[in-house]
């Protein structure tokens, strides 16, 4: 089975890209940080029509496509809370944290796709 993945699929334009690609006819296969509570999930998965993932990290989400099927395209919706600040105002937590979200996540995640 061929999926298009898509991350933070409930965020941003998660939803938009989700439904158009369901709309189109394609397979989507999901993953979210609020798809670790099983209900958030399903239901996202019953509203959508589509296949969410527990999966968190990469190597869990690729772990988890291989038992699914296999991933043709992937959508990166990658997404952060955005404060705008001056610069210096910015703290080393709060720009690890958009690194890691926006850089260092889906980085690691193209790098297997």
């Amino acid at each position: 089975m061929d999926y298009v993945f898509v991350s933070n699929a409930t965020q941003y334009a998660g939803p938009g890209i989700v439904a158009v690609l369901v709309t189109k006819g394609y397979r989507v296969l999901c993953h979210d940080r609020s798809f670790a509570a099983k209900e958030m999930r399903e239901q996202f998965a019953r509203n959508h029509h589509i296949t969410c993932l527990t999966a968190q990290t990469p190597n869990e989400i690729f772990a988890e496509i291989a038992r699914v099927g296999s991933v043709k395209r992937f959508v990166f919706n990658d997404v952060h809370a955005n404060s705008p600040k001056v610069y210096c105002e910015i703290d080393t937590e709060e720009f690890s944290a958009a690194f890691k979200a926006l850089v260092d996540f889906p980085f690691e995640l193209s790098k297997r796709a």
